[in-house]
């Protein structure tokens, strides 16, 4: 799955075996920090970004690197 930007898109959920809305990608958080991601409202994250590092200690520096990269996720 592709998204472009911060937009919503419809996937079949393999938890509910119905279709949900996913977002991203955006910025997220975990215990281990910030990473670039895809969140369902319903279900919670869906999927993340690959980069390097995989996670990000602070938000700003995550949107960062979030803008520099949006034309290639």
């Amino acid at each position: 799955m592709i998204v472009k930007g911060n937009k919503m898109t419809a996937i079949q959920c393999s938890e509910r075996g119905s279709e949900c809305k996913v977002e991203g990608p955006q910025i997220c958080r975990s215990a281990a920090g910030f990473y670039i991601g895809y969140f369902c409202p319903e279900c919670g994250p869906y999927d993340r970004v690959k980069t390097i590092p995989p996670y990000f200690e602070t938000e700003k520096v995550a949107q960062h690197i979030l803008n520099l990269s949006e034309e290639y996720i």
